[in-house]
Parts: C-alpha cells; structure tokens; sequence
C-alpha cells in the first residue's frame, strides 16, 4: 500500500476536536450562568468562543493561529543561548533545536557512524547516491526516491522506528544570487534546463526508545541500546538502497553535522571565522514568515495537498518543486506507522536565498510551479523554525 498523505503535524488538537470543544465551551457558558445579569459577562465571551471556532483565515481556524501565536512569541521569549564553541556546522541546528548531541557507534565492520538525538530520540543519516556507472546527471524523471525502502524500516524485527524520511537538498544550476544574471550563467541554463548543479539525497532514520524498549533492553539498554537498535536499522536500509541499486553509505559523526549545515545553508565563511559567534550574537533567527541563518533567507512550506500519489508520479514532485532558482530549495517527506497500522506522509519544501526580495521572487516561482501541477502549499507563516526542523535530515523533527 502506497502511503497517504497526513495532516501537518504539530497541531495541538485536531480540526473537527477543536471545533466542537470551542462550541460546547460557548455552550456551557449560557446554560451554566446562574443569573439572567451574568449572561451580560458570559454571551460576549461565549460569542468570541463561536467566532474562535467557526472563523477562518488564509486557509487555517483562528484558534490555530491563536495557539501558533502563543508558541511563536513563547520561542522568541526563550531564543537567547548561544553555542560558542560547538562545532559551526552545528551551531545553527542547536540555536533551532538546544539539547542535541551527536554521538559516534562503531559497527560490526569497524566503520563509525554518526548520530544525533536528545534524550527522547536519536537519529542517523544515510548518503544515497546514484551508481557510479550511470550517466552523471540522470533526468528529474529518474531521480527516484526510496521511499518504499524507508517505508518497510519502520520496523525491523523488534526494532521499531518512530520515522523514517528522505530529504533531497539542490543548489539548482543557477542559484539566485550575484552573478546568476551573468552571460555564462545563462549559457548554462540553457544547456542544463531544470537539472541542479548540486542535489543531495539524505535518508534519516529517527528511533525513539520508548517505542521500542524490549529492542534497546536487549541491545545493552540506555544510550548505547538505543544507538545499538538504530544501527540495526541503518544497516538494513543501506542493504535495501544497495540491492535497489543505489549506493548507501552511513554517514560519520563528522559527516553529519556537515550534512545538517549544508541542509541550514550555513554561510561557508561565517561559520569558518565564527565572526557572529565571536561578539556572542545568535547566528539564527525566526521571523513571522522566514527564518535567518548567517543573513540568508529561507522560507518553509508545508504540502496540504498532492495530485494523487503513485509510486510513477511520487519521484515527480519533488523534483519539480526543488528546480526552482534560488540559493538552495530543500524537500523533505517523512512517512510514520500510526496505531492502526496506516502508513502516513508529510511533506514539507523550504526555499533558500540571499536575500528578501530573492525569496520573495523564488517563493512566487514555486507556488506557480506547484499550482500548475496541482500541489497545494501552505507557508507555514508563524511556524517557520518548526518547519525547518522538519526540513533537515533529523528523521522527521518532532514539532
């Protein structure tokens, strides 16, 4: 069975649950007054519970704006540590996301991997590339997404994952920026069409030991059962990609904080120099409808609606959307089991550039690419930190 799609996740309650609690709220309020002078109170406040309720903007209820407000200025309240001596690469992941570590496990061939997780969860990466005998850019066409692969590593034996997600990062050919309005540059363009001069192809498994505590038990228990029950798992997906044709190769603990700054766009020479480390200033920041790294732009959306996913059109999509002129453009889909046993998919793409009216004319382009392939994108305004979590190769960020 070819997984669906999911809603966006991070909702505190569900749409139709959201509703119906608001409006015997309102409810309550006038039959549970106990004086005709008190409804003068209650029949304002049981109106704005209506209005909370039945009220829409830009394609969401107004209580979910309420409570993406609330978390919004609860992050900006908080978004204050810095990291001045974590590894540059990093910095921008811990400024998002403050707990993390990565880790090093030797497997059974004497090779390290890398990990990175918290206390509630631990995640690895996977490279996949194309064979090395095949054409050196193959068309968009062929660009396939393992998905099926990542589907059935969900759970291996008695391991059990929490998610499993492919993140396809592309500098497409050529980047928005000084110089892309160059003679050569559209020479280029010419000649390549919509293929990315740089595209990435990351699998990140994600394991959450209380899914799974008899596996990471039998693995020696706590942190090194768990990392023990992961790898497990990272074994068999590079199996799977291997015997599929691809080539897997399970990245270090180096390599993988470098794939987590390549995801941020980390700006090469800030993070070499530490020059906004160094006067102790954050290299990140969250706006309303984009969030910042090293002065560079991006923009995050969620995927609210797919014109009917096959396993033909799935490699598709993607690859339309990730071809669109800017800085970088990354795609991202997590698939997770549910407790009836459904396979569900979210998909989010985020847009990199170098400046505002850069993501401006780069978020205009994929909007009318995604509308005329009938991809429906919501930009997750007041939730763009959230939404690049759910962009980098973690396995599928928590939100």
């Amino acid at each position: 069975m070819f997984p669906r799609p999911f809603p966006r996740p991070g909702k505190p309650i569900g749409a139709v649950t959201q509703l119906v609690v608001l409006l015997e709220l309102a409810v309550a309020l006038i039959l549970l007054t106990p004086k005709i002078w008190a409804l003068a109170i209650t029949v304002p406040i049981a109106l704005f519970l209506i209005v909370l309720a039945l009220g829409r903007r830009r394609e969401r209820w107004l209580a979910e704006w309420m409570w993406i407000l609330f978390a919004y200025r609860g992050r900006h309240k908080y978004a204050k540590e810095t990291f001045e001596y974590a590894d540059p690469n990093l910095t921008p992941v811990l400024e998002s996301r403050s707990g993390l570590k990565t880790f090093t496990i030797t497997d059974r061939s004497r090779e390290t991997v890398g990990m990175v997780g918290d206390a509630n969860s631990l995640s690895a990466i996977i490279l996949v590339e194309q064979p090395s005998d095949g054409p050196l850019r193959k068309p968009r066409a062929q660009q396939t997404l393992p998905l099926g692969i990542v589907v059935n590593a969900l759970q291996t034996d008695d391991v059990v994952l929490a998610s499993g997600q492919i993140v396809q990062h592309t500098q497409p050919a050529p980047a928005s920026g000084p110089g892309s309005s160059s003679v050569a540059a559209r020479s280029y363009a010419t000649v390549s069409g919509d293929v990315p001069a740089i595209r990435l192809t990351w699998v990140a498994l994600r394991l959450e030991p209380d899914l799974c505590p008899t596996a990471v038990e039998a693995r020696g228990g706590g942190m090194l059962g768990a990392q023990r029950a992961l790898l497990k798992a990272v074994r068999r997906v590079i199996r799977d990609l291997k015997d599929a044709g691809f080539q897997a190769t399970a990245l270090n603990e180096t390599d993988l904080v470098g794939a987590l700054g390549i995801s941020c766009s980390v700006n090469p020479m800030i993070g070499t120099t530490n020059q906004r480390l160094s006067a102790g200033l954050r290299r990140t920041k969250e706006l309303w409808s984009a969030w910042q790294c090293d002065g560079r732009w991006h923009a995050t959306y969620w995927l609210n609606k797919w014109p009917g996913i096959t396993p033909t059109n799935a490699p598709l999509l993607p690859a339309l959307l990730t071809s669109v002129p800017a800085l970088a453009v990354t795609f991202s889909v997590t698939v997770t089991r549910t407790m009836s046993d459904l396979i569900g998919i979210t998909s989010h793409v985020r847009v990199a550039a170098h400046t505002e009216r850069e993501l401006a004319a780069a978020t205009t382009a994929l909007e009318q690419r995604a509308q005329k392939a009938g991809i429906g994108l919501q930009r997750l305004d007041g939730e763009q930190l959230p939404g690049l979590l759910a962009t980098l190769p973690l396995g599928g960020a928590v939100r």
